[in-house]
């Protein structure tokens, strides 16, 4: 097939460092290695060159003040009028134009807050539209930044956005469910596909760094309770904190190991010491993305102590990916890819529970080995990229002949 692979949003590039780049870009490269032509159409960028120096109120000193002289509300409706405008007046046209040129047989978009026309050109042209949905992304939105005066217009967008589509793949089943209902969606076309990990990728970024346990101190004897990620509320890392005194306590030569940066770091800092634990727990900050895996290959159990509802991170497959144990929550989402004492340990978001489940695993290292080969394989046969690509394939394939 002739793939456009559509983004829309004007800051969202396929060259950071970040989630939503590595998304794009592994999932581009699986589909052009199954065999498929793909066209990227990225507003924000498909190579270094190509992305934009957009204004910021950082960088701005008039978006400054007008964000310091503004109501919140009012703020935010200004900045929902500019993702409007932007998607009106350059996104749209500009699939429109790579339509006219590339004739494609399917267009792929990532769904974003409050962009419509992906949908609506692809709609009038004649051409199978599937978005990929990683977020309710009008609540989501709404919870981050806040509602603005456009909310209920965001709502319409959305709801049209998904109605117009040819199919849908939400990352999980729970969003599934949810769009599937919120929108008044049929059923068959809807496929959840969660996230994935690039094999290759982890090889290469894993560099066995052998003296980076000695670095951080740790002794041959320990047993490195392990979490990788943002430091915000939602991930439950002061749950981890809580859950680890209780630990260790009970299992003597244990280490809490925290990479990552946000906005909780430092009160769990203080935390740590008032706890009298900061000779058992280590926070590194930020580390480049390509140390990652060097830390993640010191830890013995990875915990994802709280996620959204609705999301598919990464990170669970990361872990897999390396054969490490993984405590994660019982909750839907996670349940699409885990079982429970099989390929990991589930357990509810309540500190309590959490230092349960890291108990179990640190006392039955057996098992705990297990669970971590037994999900490694099942990541590598069916939570790859490529995997990813080829469930898209079938899917597109499915919702052609049905018509």
């Amino acid at each position: 097939m002739r793939i456009i692979y559509f983004s829309p949003h004007p800051t969202h590039d396929i060259v950071s460092d970040v989630g939503y780049s590595t998304h794009q870009r592994e999932m581009i490269a699986a589909l052009r290695e199954i065999g498929h032509e793909v066209i990227p159409v990225i507003i924000g960028g498909a190579e270094a060159s190509e992305v934009p120096a957009h204004a910021t109120t950082e960088g701005n000193k008039v978006l400054g003040w007008i964000k310091v002289l503004l109501p919140g509300i009012l703020w935010r409706t200004f900045k929902d009028f500019k993702l409007i405008w932007h998607d009106r007046n350059h996104s749209g046209p500009r699939l429109k134009r790579a339509i006219e040129k590339h004739t494609p047989d399917l267009i792929y978009e990532r769904s974003e807050y409050l962009l419509g026309q992906g949908t609506k050109i692809s709609k009038v042209a004649g051409v199978p539209h599937i978005l990929e949905v990683n977020a309710p992304c009008v609540e989501e939105w709404i919870e981050f930044e806040g509602a603005s005066l456009l909310t209920g217009f965001a709502h319409r967008v959305e709801r049209k956005k998904l109605q117009r589509a040819t199919g849908l793949c939400p990352v999980s089943s729970p969003l599934a469910h949810y769009i599937r209902d919120e929108y008044f969606l049929d059923e068959h076309r809807i496929q959840f596909v969660p996230n994935a990990i690039n094999p290759k990728s982890v090889s290469e970024a894993l560099h066995a760094d052998q003296t980076l346990r000695g670095r951080l101190d740790i002794q041959p004897s320990e047993i490195v309770i392990g979490f990788i990620g943002s430091i915000l509320e939602y991930h439950g890392v002061d749950i981890l904190v809580e859950a680890f005194h209780i630990v260790q306590k009970e299992v003597s030569n244990v280490r809490l190991l925290v990479v990552g940066d946000g906005a909780l770091l430092k009160m769990l800092r203080s935390r740590t010491e008032e706890l009298g634990m900061a000779n058992k727990v280590q926070f590194t900050d930020r580390v480049p993305h390509n140390e990652v895996y060097d830390y993640m290959s010191v830890m013995d159990i990875c915990v994802n102590p709280a996620h959204s509802w609705y999301g598919s991170p990464i990170k669970t497959f990361e872990y897999g990916a390396l054969a490490k144990p993984i405590i994660a929550p019982d909750s839907a989402n996670m349940r699409d890819v885990l079982e429970h004492e099989k390929t990991a340990w589930l357990a509810k978001t309540d500190v309590e529970s959490l230092a349960k489940a890291i108990t179990q695993l640190c006392l039955n290292k057996k098992d705990a080995s297990l669970m971590g080969e037994a999900f490694k394989e099942q990541v590598m046969t069916d939570h790859t990229w490529i995997s990813n690509a080829r469930r898209l394939e079938k899917f597109a394939q499915q919702l052609t002949e049905s018509k």
